[in-house]
């Protein structure tokens, strides 16, 4: 099974385990969930990469779960380990989940797995599974704000990229997003961790990113392309330094959009606001965007 349909896989699993967990009549979405959920690109329009990679997720509704080594913090799903001391929980984690480990070679799982029963985990076992942890996930992140100035610096070239628009309504993926929670010290995960019991050490992140405003999605599974939906993305925002050519790329990749049968996305301009600080974003006329 390729990673794209472990992906899928995932999903589908993970949905109807929440569902199992929600009692009768609630909605997946919670009151906290936005609306819409956020990218924020770079695009030099007159560079092929830039935008065949823009093409990958404009036209072929495609996003990138990324490795953690490769995020802009390098302690992003960072960790202190601490050892259960529960016994009997020690012992129910070992026989129940060593499929976990399946990617160690047989002798050095065998030899993990003896040391966690006793809780006797060495230096070198602690730094082996914060490594295998980070290698094997694959994290998808957004931001919930539109309007923030900083991301379009960092991120989108300035206020010359763009910044993707997706539904997270019209795309289950999205339904396992979680706010990232933002602090000055890092999580502390549990080994083993009691069946059954979710910790949320993946969505701890330093409180200095804090005005990023994400949400992600962390899957138990290498990096890879993930398919979305055809209706994931409902607009795409131009920065407020966007050049003609930008716009004019934008234009012609959703037509590109168009003539596949997928439904078009809305195409908005945002611009610095005046006397305050800030910024405003309005929707344009996609005939008028084409004609320019």
């Amino acid at each position: 099974m390729s990673s794209p349909e472990l992906m899928e896989e995932w999903v589908r699993r993970s949905l109807r385990e929440r569902r199992h967990g929600l009692s009768s009549g609630r909605s997946l979405i919670s009151e906290d969930s936005p609306r819409f959920l956020y990218k924020y690109r770079p695009l030099n329009a007159s560079d092929d990469e830039s935008v065949r990679k823009l093409k990958s997720l404009l036209i072929d509704d495609r996003v990138w779960m990324a490795s953690p080594s490769s995020l802009n913090d390098p302690q992003d799903l960072d960790f202190t380990l601490e050892e259960n001391r529960n016994a009997k929980e020690r012992r129910s984690w070992t026989k129940n989940s060593s499929a976990l480990l399946s990617p160690m070679p047989p002798a050095k799982r065998m030899q993990f797995l003896r040391q966690i029963e006793r809780a006797r985990m060495t230096s070198e076992q602690i730094a082996s599974f914060k490594a295998h942890q980070r290698r094997e996930l694959g994290v998808f992140c957004a931001s919930q704000n539109p309007r923030q100035m900083q991301m379009w610096t960092h991120y989108a070239d300035e206020s010359r990229g763009i910044c993707i628009q997706y539904s997270t309504y019209e795309e289950e993926m999205f339904l396992l997003a979680r706010s990232v929670i933002y602090a000055n010290t890092f999580p502390t995960i549990t080994v083993p961790t009691p069946i059954g019991r979710e910790q949320d050490h993946y969505l701890v992140k330093a409180l200095t990113w804090k005005y990023e405003a994400e949400w992600r999605v962390v899957a138990p599974i290498q990096s890879c392309f993930i398919q979305l939906g055809r209706r994931a993305i409902s607009g795409v925002i131009l920065g407020a330094r966007a050049s003609e050519a930008t716009r004019t790329c934008i234009a012609q990749l959703l037509a590109e959009r168009v003539q596949t049968g997928k439904p078009p996305f809305s195409i908005y301009q945002s611009t610095n606001n005046i006397g305050r600080f800030g910024i405003s974003i309005r929707r344009l006329d996609p005939n008028t965007v084409m004609l320019r």
